[in-house]
C-alpha cells in the first residue's frame, strides 16, 4: 500500500496519504508539503481540522472522485474512497495544490487561528506546488480508477482468504468426522469394511477375524474375490442403501472363502459414503453361519 502511494504521489506531483474513514492515518505521508506536515499539523487545532478534511474528502463516491478545498489550509484537495464490497475501509487522499496566487490575508488569519507562527506560515504558503484545476482533475481521476481497482482486489483476496478457511474449518471437520467413526466401527461387533472401486480400503477387526487373515493380507484386495464364486452375482446386482432412502433394503445373504477352503455364511448390509472426499460403500456384515 506504502510502495503504490509513493509511486502515486512521485509521478503525479501532489502529496498523498490513505487514512481510515475518520481520518486517522494508515500510511506515512507521501510528498506533503512544508506548511502542512511541519507547520499546520504541528498545532492541535489544525491536525484536528486536517483529519476532519480527510474524512470529509475521503466519504464514500460511487460515482467519482470528490475534489474540495481543504477544510484546514485552504489548498486544493482530493479523495476516493477505498472499500470491501459495500463496506467503506479507508481514504486516498491527495492534493495540497494551489491554482492561483494565495489569498495571504486569509492565510495568516488561519495561522492565527490554530496558534501557528505567522511569518513561518507564510513562508511555506510560498512553497506550495501550483496546478491547474483541469490537470488536477485527472488527477484526481486517476486516483478514483486505482483505488476503485483496489477495492475489487481486496474484495477478490478477502473472498479467496475467507475460502481457504472455510475449506480448512471443512476438511478439519471431515478429519474429525472420520476419524470418530473410525473409532466406533474398529470397536465394532459386526464385520466392517470400506469398499472404494471395489477394492477393500479399510477393514476392521471383527472383519479380520471373520476372515481369519492379517490387515495386511487384505486391504487392497478386490472385495468380490473373497465371496463364494456362485454367490457373486447375488452380491454385485445388491444396492448399497442411499442417504435418502427411507428404509433400507433387506439384507443380502451371501457365502464367502476363509483360507481358500472353508466356507462361511454372511449377511451384508451396504450403505454409500464418502471416503477420503470420493464414493465409497460402508460394507457391515454379521457372521450367520451357525444359523445357516
Amino acid at each position: 500500500l506504502q510502495s503504490i502511494q509513493d509511486a502515486f504521489a512521485q509521478a503525479t506531483g501532489v502529496a498523498s496519504i490513505i487514512t481510515d474513514i475518520d481520518g486517522t492515518p494508515i500510511t506515512a505521508p507521501s510528498n506533503f508539503c512544508r506548511l502542512c506536515i511541519d507547520i499546520i499539523r504541528k498545532t492541535e487545532k489544525g491536525l484536528h481540522n486536517c483529519m476532519h478534511s480527510d474524512a470529509m474528502l475521503g466519504r464514500q463516491n460511487l460515482e467519482g472522485p470528490i475534489m474540495q478545498p481543504c477544510l484546514s489550509g485552504g489548498f486544493w484537495d482530493g479523495g476516493a474512497s477505498l472499500s470491501l464490497g459495500e463496506r467503506h475501509i479507508a481514504n486516498w487522499l491527495i492534493g495540497q495544490v494551489r491554482h492561483s496566487n494565495l489569498d495571504m490575508s486569509r492565510m495568516e488569519s488561519y495561522a492565527t487561528e490554530i496558534g501557528s507562527d505567522e511569518t513561518a506560515f507564510r513562508g511555506a504558503s510560498q512553497e506550495v506546488p501550483i496546478m491547474p484545476k483541469e490537470q488536477f482533475a485527472h488527477v484526481c481521476q486517476a486516483l478514483f480508477l486505482i483505488a476503485n481497482q483496489m477495492s475489487n482486489l481486496a474484495l477478490r483476496n478477502y473472498q479467496q482468504a475467507k475460502y481457504i478457511a472455510d475449506q480448512a474449518a471443512a476438511e478439519s471437520a471431515l478429519r474429525k468426522s472420520e476419524a470418530k467413526y473410525r473409532d466406533l466401527i474398529v470397536g465394532a461387533s459386526q464385520g466392517v469394511t470400506v469398499l472404494q472401486d471395489g477394492l477393500l480400503r479399510f477393514v476392521n477387526p471383527a472383519f479380520l477375524a471373520i476372515f481369519e487373515q492379517p490387515r495386511e493380507a487384505l486391504l487392497g484386495q478386490h472385495w468380490i474375490n473373497l465371496v463364494h464364486p456362485e454367490d457373486r452375482k447375488e452380491v454385485l446386482a445388491y444396492r448399497p442403501h442411499g442417504a435418502d432412502d427411507d428404509s433400507p433394503p433387506a439384507p443380502c445373504g451371501c457365502r464367502v472363502m476363509v483360507n481358500g477352503d472353508e466356507v462361511k455364511w454372511l449377511e451384508l448390509h451396504m450403505v454409500d459414503l464418502e471416503w477420503e472426499r470420493r464414493p465409497a460403500v460402508l460394507q457391515f456384515m454379521t457372521d450367520v453361519t451357525e444359523r445357516e
